[in-house]
């Protein structure tokens, strides 16, 4: 039992047990304990985000937690076949975070730093090297069910569709490539701590906390541009006045440059959505009976069109002068 993995290998006595998300975890007196599994090759990984943490936490970032050391001294413990870190919280927030667009923008600024350190979470400036390989992993399944015949619904919707969100992916290439040649860079463009995917969810209780398995090291307009696309996807048209709100009072403490507002179309352009889809499918076999995963791909699928119309109108939805700041749009989405 996970109980015993607190008894024995950190002498906590837990009072008693619930689920965080994904996690299991313990309350010990005043602290949350939070049992995280890892994996041990992932050892440079786990050593650059206990020192994110340690950033964080001196620079005065609530709600960040703090690796735990066994009593042999070790971060990284093995128990029942598996290895685990344990992570404690002495503070947390029990209510969603009511503003997360100023509390975003807040983190982005406490986190910019000098990042040279880190390698395994860098992501700052890697996009289009990230993006080709995941392409080209992409293609060579598509290619291989193309010549020997999709196997079920979830292959021949795969099939059908690889072509035109490839032609996407490659835009986005394109856009992102054009933008390191053209685009201004100014004092906000800089590395600072971000998350994997940054959507509504993730600092929305029923306790927030910032996780550092969620983090990497990267522009702050990754954060942007996946909340951006967590919202649309969660219903047509209702995304419309959220979105501007939250970019207007992210701007008001954190603005964006040109080059910023470029990064983050960019990202839109490339449909991460699909990607991962189909990569969830491929990755997992025990998941290729998932009838949902079928469901999902043909939803995304339906909603390209309207997709296209989001990138569209998505600097004229925040308002963006992206005429006078010299932000161009894809010439295929104007015709």
């Amino acid at each position: 039992m996970a109980k015993e993995f607190l008894q024995m290998l950190f002498g906590l006595e837990p009072d008693y047990f619930f689920k965080l998300g994904d996690y299991s975890a313990y309350r010990v007196k005043n602290f949350i304990y939070i049992m995280v599994p890892v994996h041990r090759e992932e050892q440079r990984e786990i050593e650059e985000r206990y020192e994110l943490t340690r950033f964080l936490r001196e620079r005065g970032e609530l709600y960040v937690p703090s690796f735990v050391p066994s009593q042999k001294g070790m971060y990284v413990n093995r128990w029942e076949h598996r290895y685990y870190i344990l992570l404690r919280l002495e503070r947390w927030q029990e209510i969603p975070v009511l503003y997360p667009a100023t509390n975003l923008a807040g983190f982005h600024q406490r986190s910019m730093g000098d990042f040279t350190k880190i390698r395994a979470l860098q992501r700052f400036g890697k996009w289009q090297d990230l993006w080709e390989q995941r392409l080209q992993q992409l293609e060579r399944v598509w290619q291989s069910i193309v010549m020997n015949g999709p196997g079920n619904e979830f292959e021949t919707l795969f099939a059908d569709s690889f072509p035109y969100y490839a032609g996407l992916g490659e835009n986005a290439i394109q856009y992102f490539r054009d933008t390191l040649i053209d685009a201004p860079v100014d004092g906000m463009d800089a590395p600072v701590v971000c998350h994997e995917h940054f959507t509504e969810k993730t600092w929305g209780g029923p306790i927030v906390w910032k996780n550092p398995f969620d983090w990497v090291v990267d522009h702050p307009s990754r954060d942007l541009a996946e909340f951006s696309r967590s919202l649309y996807f969660r219903g047509t048209k209702v995304y419309m006045k959220p979105l501007r709100q939250f970019f207007s009072e992210y701007q008001s403490v954190y603005p964006l440059s040109s080059f910023g507002i470029r990064l983050m179309y960019s990202r839109l352009l490339l449909p991460l959505h699909y990607f991962q889809c189909v990569e969830t499918y491929y990755s997992n076999p025990q998941d290729r009976s998932n009838v949902q995963l079928s469901v999902q791909l043909k939803n995304y699928m339906d909603r390209s069109d309207e997709y296209e119309a989001f990138l569209r109108e998505f600097f004229d939805l925040l308002e963006v002068p992206h005429r006078k700041m010299q932000i161009p749009k894809p010439d295929w989405l104007s015709l």
